[in-house]
């Protein structure tokens, strides 16, 4: 899935309006004199080049607006300017977009389906795994509806306030990731002290609980 998705910004960057660039060609008065002529074309070259530049730079614009802010972590196609003979592709192209989100989140339910139910009656999942378990549904749902906001008609007042929280609480959830990796370390340390069923002290479970509520406040607060 997220393959798909750079093979989608390769793609969008490939059939984007790039704009029509001025050949520098013009029509000079030769009765003037060699040093008219030669004047008109320094001239023309120098359009050429200022127009060239301008391309450049707005191409360069598009491709950030279509790979969207820091915190965006899907293209935003809804951005993607695309050439004339190109606009047949927006449909295909949001197409694509939309089988990859469902590979990568589909992905990603089913493994926190299976941390859950599998296996079966056997040792109970551990705080560490849990409160991990946690900060990740609260992670990829904060980013999956910034997706969603995003992709969204911008002029309608409610998808603005919701795309102001949404994006507030991408800064919030930046930092769960590093606190999974804590509490997951914490556990296999555990296991090295005391194998084969070691857990953390009572005091850092709490504190593993502690730290995942606190987050799920503070992206609220946001």
């Amino acid at each position: 899935g997220i393959c798909g998705q750079y093979l989608l910004i390769l793609i969008v960057g490939c059939v984007a309006d790039h704009g029509v660039q001025d050949d520098g060609e013009a029509e000079y008065d030769m009765t003037e004199g060699k040093a008219a002529a030669a004047e008109a074309a320094r001239c023309a070259k120098a359009a050429a080049k200022a127009i060239e530049a301008t391309d450049e730079a707005e191409d360069e614009e598009h491709f950030e607006n279509m790979t969207g802010e820091h915190c965006d972590v899907h293209p935003q196609l809804v951005r993607a300017r695309l050439g004339e003979s190109a606009t047949s592709y927006r449909p295909a192209l949001w197409f694509g977009q939309l089988i990859t989100m469902i590979a990568v989140y589909g992905g990603i339910t089913g493994v926190l389906i299976c941390i859950v139910t599998f296996p079966a009656e056997t040792t109970e999942i551990s705080i560490a795994v849990k409160s991990t378990f946690v900060l990740a549904i609260l992670y990829f749902l904060v980013y999956l509806s910034l997706w969603v906001c995003r992709s969204l008609p911008q002029d309608n007042p409610w998808v603005q306030k919701a795309l102001q929280s949404t994006l507030a609480m991408s800064g919030v959830v930046r930092k769960a990731p590093m606190f999974a990796i804590f509490f997951l370390m914490s556990r296999m340390r555990s296991l090295e002290l005391d194998p084969p069923y070691g857990l953390p002290p009572p005091w850092m479970q709490h504190s593993f609980k502690l730290i995942s509520g606190m987050m799920f406040l503070e992206s609220f607060a946001a």
